[in-house]
């Protein structure tokens, strides 16, 4: 589980649904910015790696299995693992919070206002040559745009935020427009359904809250 700093193992010895044994595998993951950005979502892929949700968010991970090896930086990347083989690195990616796979092992994660994005490379692929330049790792591939139609009014919070970002973007000179209600800001959970219980129709569709 995570629970940051750390990636932890918990194991139940005698059967209570308790954890008697809490080991810390990895370290180093941020604590300084909300919870939604912080490392979560642990997804177990194909590749029998561990995929982690991290944000792109600054940390020099550590791993106890390894004390005397070199730090691994996550600063723009999610992370991954293998405890089988003592592996561990940097991932592509920018998962907010929800990450999924299909069928063939393609990953897909969501990120806040952006709902459905594929990770096109693999970083591992990129670090063999350190002079190839790779703009994107990932693409949102949404075929429409964040228009919701909510059923009640935003907030007094919301709408006093957004006034106060629209203002400092205009202060800055940032061309941006932000919107307080009709759009979704905080897409979630990406889960590709590989399942049989709905109708085949819903086979390797993406769903996304």
């Amino acid at each position: 589980m995570s629970s940051a700093p750390d990636i932890l193992y918990l194991k139940d010895t005698d059967g209570d649904l308790k954890a008697d044994e809490k080991t810390v595998l990895f370290t180093g993951f941020t604590t300084l910015v909300d919870p939604e950005g912080r490392v979560n979502n642990l997804r177990f892929g194909i590749d029998n790696w561990i995929y982690v949700s991290n944000d792109s968010q600054a940390g020099e991970i550590e791993f106890s299995r390894k004390p005397e090896g070199p730090p691994v930086s996550v600063l723009g990347t999610d992370f991954r693992f293998r405890l089988d083989r003592d592996l561990f690195e940097a991932a592509s990616g920018a998962t907010r919070f929800g990450q999924t796979f299909d069928v063939w092992g393609h990953r897909f994660f969501s990120q806040a206002g952006q709902h459905v994005n594929h990770v096109v490379m693999a970083r591992r692929y990129l670090q063999r040559n350190p002079f190839l330049t790779a703009p994107k790792v990932s693409l949102h591939i949404s075929q429409h745009d964040q228009r919701v139609f909510q059923l009640t009014p935003p907030e007094a919070w919301r709408e006093t935020r957004t006034r106060m970002r629209q203002r400092r973007y205009k202060e800055i000179g940032m061309e941006r427009e932000l919107q307080s209600s009709g759009f979704f800001t905080g897409a979630t959970g990406a889960t590709v359904y590989t399942r049989d219980t709905f109708p085949e129709a819903y086979r390797s569709n993406l769903f996304t809250g």
